[in-house]
């Protein structure tokens, strides 16, 4: 509904036509960390998701609905789930705020069993477990009206990864970001040191509606972000 007209009755006789307001994307963060460690062809890890704005409210909508543990659990692991189908969700935990802005908190533990590619000395880690707007493409060339989202947003992921004793990263893939004027944006960056590597990526929508003539920049956006999102990291041992 929001950009949209609304009317609004004052009294038996007098009403006001309003437009709804359209919330900015800095309104509504996600702030996603993980971090995960290599044991063999598998990754462990914990995670922490804070939701902000429209987003939360969702959250919190659903966890009304989903009130048995294990509903509530399959509902989480939606949320959570990330790199392959193999994710399986140890245990969480989640703070849903009743209050102010009702922002929510997830925090979990995690396995991807057979994530990791292990060539002779070698551990080639794709650190992209989550793939923002990768869906996102206009396939209909026919199509005539707008592709909408539902609202404006920002999400920030931050992926660690711990390296193992003995190895060194001897590949980062290189920084990279995009833009489309008046949709939405990207930055992704890595950054590496004697213990760690750090994956950054920002997303920021800006529109809540595509239309039919930007289909060819949006889905330009979404290719260029899909072949970054193949790419890995190379650590090698001594």
């Amino acid at each position: 509904l929001q950009g949209k007209e609304a009317m609004i009755a004052i009294d038996a006789k007098n009403y006001k036509i309003v437009t709804i307001p359209v919330e900015p994307a800095d309104r509504n963060i996600t702030v996603d960390s993980t971090f995960m460690s290599i044991t063999d062809y598998n990754v462990a890890g914990t995670l922490k998701i804070a939701y902000k704005g429209y987003a939360a409210w969702d959250i919190g909508m659903s966890m009304m609905y989903n009130n048995k543990s294990e509903d509530r659990e399959k509902a989480v692991k939606a949320l959570t789930a990330r790199g392959s189908n193999k994710y399986r969700q140890n245990s969480y935990n989640i703070l849903l705020n009743e209050k102010g802005n009702k922002d929510v908190f997830i925090n979990a533990d995690f396995t991807i069993d057979d994530y990791v590619q292990k060539v002779g000395k070698q551990y080639y880690v794709n650190m992209n477990l989550d793939r923002n707007f990768e869906d996102n493409r206009v396939n209909d060339p026919e199509r005539k009206v707008p592709y909408f989202y539902d609202y404006k947003y920002k999400t920030k992921e931050i992926v660690m990864l711990g390296i193992p004793k003995g190895y060194k990263v001897t590949h980062l893939p290189t920084d990279a970001q995009g833009a489309a004027d008046g949709l939405w944006n990207y930055k992704i960056s890595y950054k590496a040191d004697k213990t760690q590597v750090t994956l950054t990526k920002e997303y920021e929508l800006n529109t809540i509606s595509v239309s039919p003539a930007k289909f060819a920049e949006n889905n330009k956006m979404v290719d260029d972000l899909k072949n970054l999102y193949k790419e890995s990291v190379v650590l090698t041992g001594k």
